[in-house]
């Protein structure tokens, strides 16, 4: 997603702060340090259509870079869905600029934009279950 001309750059409001926190929910060096970057972080308005997509800027005075990543920008990844389960699309954490947040993508499938508030419609891949709402359990015969 290219950068807008001149976007207008705020602080990351608690909407989308703990949308990241649970995107970046591991105990991992690098979920640690992606998390730790929050507090230092600004965002802009990244995309022209209404998907919500973000870009990110985190002050690198303040808090080091994550370590190493491999090849992919892809720092973290979850599904968009409903409270029924119905997935929506996917939100994608990019890292572009070696150890630092640059962007939170929405790609989603069937909607124009993720109804507010975000992070009530994300699912960190792998940690699904903990935000699902429990299923009953099968019946005995």
């Amino acid at each position: 997603m290219p950068r807008p001309a001149g976007p207008v750059w705020e602080p990351l409001s608690e909407e989308v702060r703990r949308t990241l926190d649970l995107l970046l929910p591991r105990d991992t060096p690098a979920h640690r340090a992606y998390r730790a970057q929050l507090p230092h972080t600004e965002m802009a308005e990244g995309c022209t259509c209404p998907c919500g997509s973000l870009h990110l800027r985190v002050d690198r005075t303040a808090v080091p870079p994550a370590p190493p990543r491999g090849d992919s920008p892809v720092v973290a990844a979850g599904s968009v869905a409903t409270a029924s389960g119905k997935v929506l699309g996917e939100a994608l954490v990019f890292d572009w600029t070696d150890g630092y947040l640059d962007e939170l993508e929405f790609a989603l499938w069937e909607a124009d934009a993720v109804p507010r508030p975000l992070w009530e419609w994300v699912r960190p891949y792998g940690h699904a279950a903990a935000q699902d709402p429990p299923r009953a359990a099968p019946a005995r015969g």
